[in-house]
């Protein structure tokens, strides 16, 4: 780089390209994430009632429906993520570290489901992964909302071992404050932003 441009360069610019970039970044995910963030909080909150009423119906394998909702919620997610990739522009640094925040906490879930499955887990450490992936991206883009959610994640965690009898609730409320209120914010500021 040139060194006049280099000295010519104040704080102030160099603070405005970054949150310039940031800006850009938050424009990118903001419908992107707030599409996941509503798919996997309305998937989250149904699945528990429909497992309880099925099995207050007596059927034998009411747990599937967790199993049948998170295959659908793949495959609506992964045909989602291929029409939004050809669209696309280039990434920024950012959108990568946000990406990457999500691709990690989702081989995450998907290794406690199989442990959860085998009997190994009880279920709330799937809030710790949720309260990294929303307030890491909530903190770099700079949007309250998924701090809050990330923050209400881990709040609720411990409360569900000194509650289990409640799991249901406390999973429903979770996710409300996790997921779908920073769908819906990150919705309505994308509308606002337009």
């Amino acid at each position: 780089m040139n060194s006049t441009a280099e000295n010519s360069m104040s704080p102030e610019q160099s603070f405005q390209i970054i949150n310039d970039m940031i800006g850009r970044a938050r424009k990118n995910y903001n419908s992107t994430i707030s599409f996941y963030l509503l798919l996997w909080g309305m998937i989250l909150v149904i699945s528990p009632w429909l497992d309880h009423g099925l099995k207050l119906m007596g059927v034998e394998y009411h747990f599937l429906v967790w199993i049948l909702l998170a295959a659908a919620g793949v495959i609506i997610g992964v045909i989602h993520g291929i029409q939004l990739g050809k669209n696309k522009q280039a990434p920024s640094i950012l959108d990568k570290v946000v990406l990457a925040i999500w691709i990690s906490c989702s081989v995450s879930f998907f290794l406690m489901f199989i442990l959860q499955f085998a009997g190994y887990l009880k279920g709330p450490e799937f809030f710790l992964i949720s309260g990294i992936g929303c307030f890491a991206s909530g903190w770099i883009l700079k949007f309250k909302p998924l701090q809050i959610g990330g923050l209400s994640f881990w709040i609720i965690t411990p409360i569900f071992y000194l509650f289990p009898e409640y799991w249901k609730e406390l999973m429903t409320l979770g996710i409300l404050i996790g997921y779908v209120y920073p769908g819906i914010a990150l919705r309505k500021h994308v509308k606002n932003a337009k």
